[in-house]
């Protein structure tokens, strides 16, 4: 056994030649990705493309351009919307193809609502991917209606907070998933008190970067990215998880959690603030009392926080702040932030919720 000082040296080598692969794996998987995408489309042509997904994508870019012209084609082909002979390519059935699963049959959303009586409700959005977020949107709303009192302004405001980052959540799970997963498609399941979207494939940034909603920006399918964001429908400048923050923040909403479930990545927005601890599973929420279930629906807001914070936020001890936030790490609910301090410098952050 080497002295702890030379162990620590290459476990920390090790731990960087490890990061450094993943990074270069990452990198190679998402080139295969994009190489996908932008090949030709099996036995589809011009005409199985939406028009109406087209005529929104000229409307909301703001294109002085028709369908059918010339420049217009010319303009998807050095998209990669179209290839060479003005075909589709697989990001065009994506994007626009009236039937996109019939040439890629894990595309679109599958979506799922599981009312309180134990019933379900499902609901295919098998076409253009461009409209698939409104209709996603639109359906949700009609068959989860908001429970609070529409005369409460705060409490509208905080719902509608919460919709936008489902619909943010939505737009960047068809945007960035991996689309060579085979046998997985992106999922949206709702709940009373959270929507939870399953979008296949790694992250490209880790699990920290994404729980801490200030990860740098990557795109594993530039092009699905970029049309998107001609429409206005998604951010290209690393500010989508950032104005997601902001806007749970700015609401009282719960901060959204991402967690990893192969071949998915799993986001999670909460409708209520109650629902950061319903939503534990039993074996942990069993492991909590009352004022610790009161302690991790504040810190779920916060995402991070010091001991001191804590304790003054839930009005307790010093030593009852040290005892939720020690079961919360035991728990593998919070992680203590490297050089954040001792005593009540101590700084936690959510890491699972």
């Amino acid at each position: 056994m080497y002295d702890r000082d030379l162990q620590e040296q290459i476990e920390e080598v090790n731990k960087k030649f490890i990061e450094n692969a993943n990074e270069r794996k990452k990198a190679e998987e998402s080139e295969d990705v994009t190489s996908m995408l932008e090949a030709p489309a099996a036995n589809v042509n011009f005409s199985n493309l939406s028009s109406a997904a087209l005529a929104q994508f000229i409307s909301r870019a703001n294109l002085d351009e028709a369908i059918a012209s010339e420049d217009f084609k010319n303009r998807l082909t050095r998209l990669n919307v179209l290839d060479a002979e003005s075909e589709p390519t697989n990001n065009g059935i994506i994007l626009f193809g009236n039937e996109p699963r019939e040439t890629i049959v894990d595309a679109g959303v599958l979506g799922t609502i599981r009312f309180e009586d134990g019933s379900e409700e499902t609901e295919d959005f098998d076409g253009p991917q461009v409209l698939a977020p409104q209709k996603i949107m639109d359906w949700i709303k009609a068959k989860v209606p908001n429970p609070n009192d529409r005369n409460d302004a705060k409490r509208k405001e905080r719902d509608e907070a919460f919709f936008r980052l489902v619909r943010e959540g939505v737009v960047n799970a068809i945007v960035h998933r991996d689309y060579t997963v085979s046998g997985s498609k992106t999922q949206v399941v709702v709940t009373k008190d959270s929507v939870t979207i399953m979008s296949p494939g790694s992250p490209l940034v880790t699990l920290e970067q994404l729980r801490s909603l200030n990860a740098p920006m990557r795109s594993r399918n530039p092009t699905l990215h970029y049309v998107f964001n001609r429409m206005g429908l998604a951010e290209e400048r690393g500010l989508g998880l950032t104005s997601m923050k902001q806007a749970a923040e700015t609401n009282e909403l719960p901060l959204p959690s991402f967690a990893f479930e192969d071949p998915y990545l799993v986001l999670t927005i909460y409708r209520l603030s109650e629902a950061v601890v319903s939503s534990l599973i039993v074996e942990v929420l069993e492991q909590l009392s009352k004022s610790q279930r009161r302690g991790w629906e504040w810190l779920s807001k916060q995402g991070t926080a010091s001991r001191g914070d804590y304790a003054d936020a839930l009005d307790i001890a010093d030593r009852t702040a040290t005892a939720h936030l020690g079961q919360f790490k035991t728990l593998g609910l919070v992680k203590v932030v490297e050089g954040s301090g001792r005593g009540r410098s101590t700084t936690y952050r959510v890491v699972a919720r």
